[in-house]
């Protein structure tokens, strides 16, 4: 949400970049790694553990976003 990649960017498998980052051209973003800031970087490896809790995360997101559609449709 509101990260800004600039050209020629590589985004590994896995990572992430943390919201309002800005990645500087020719950035290349390892796999399975956390970028954030401005100018982003690298801040950490991210272990099997960080990337179950982001999965369970995302697909509360996606259920609740599941309801929220039927209230509207009702």
């Amino acid at each position: 949400m509101g990260v800004t990649i600039l050209n020629d960017c590589r985004i590994g498998e896995g990572s992430i970049i943390a919201a309002g980052a800005v990645l500087p051209e020719h950035t290349v973003v390892p796999p399975r790694t956390l970028w954030a800031g401005v100018p982003g970087k690298l801040r950490r490896q991210l272990a099997d553990s960080d990337r179950a809790l982001i999965l369970e995360y995302a697909q509360n997101y996606l259920d609740y976003t599941e309801i929220y559609l039927a209230e509207l449709r009702k």
